[in-house]
Formats: C-alpha cells, sequence, structure tokens
C-alpha cells in the first residue's frame, strides 16, 4: 500500500508529526477492520448452517489476508500499538 501526505513544510506540521499523526490513523484503521471482521466471524459461527456465496466467501478471505499483511508490515517497521 502506498501512501501520501503533503509535505509538511507547507502545513506547518513537521515530518515527525505527520508522520505520528498517520500512524495514529492507520492504527485505528487496522483496529476498527480487525473487530468488523471479528464480529463477522462470531456470526457465522453462531449460525454454522449459513451459507456464504462463493464471491462474499472470496472477499472476505481477501480482507483478512490483507489485514494479516498489514499487521506484519506494521509490526516489522515497528508500528505495532
Amino acid at each position: 500500500m502506498r501512501v501520501g501526505s503533503v509535505p509538511a513544510a507547507s502545513t506547518a506540521f513537521a515530518q515527525w508529526e505527520v508522520d505520528a499523526l498517520m500512524r495514529v490513523q492507520m492504527g485505528a484503521a487496522h483496529s476498527g477492520a480487525a473487530q468488523s471482521l471479528g464480529s463477522l466471524g462470531d456470526v457465522v459461527r453462531a449460525i454454522p448452517n449459513m451459507i456464504l456465496q462463493p464471491n462474499l466467501s472470496a472477499h472476505l478471505h481477501t480482507a483478512i489476508r490483507a489485514l494479516h499483511t498489514t499487521r506484519c508490515v506494521d509490526f516489522h517497521l515497528g508500528f505495532a500499538a
């Protein structure tokens, strides 16, 4: 994932402040996505005979893999909360 930002010089924020704000936002987005997927997993487990369309199942697997990937990247780059 590529993340761009407005140059710090034109915003009156130091580059480290922009970086810190982006890290907070990324952490909040990651946490929200994990919570949503976890809640969806709880619903699916609560209804064992629920039928999921193949395309929905594929989207869920993609979302879970992306969430795992961002967690690994965050951890390796020192972004983990």
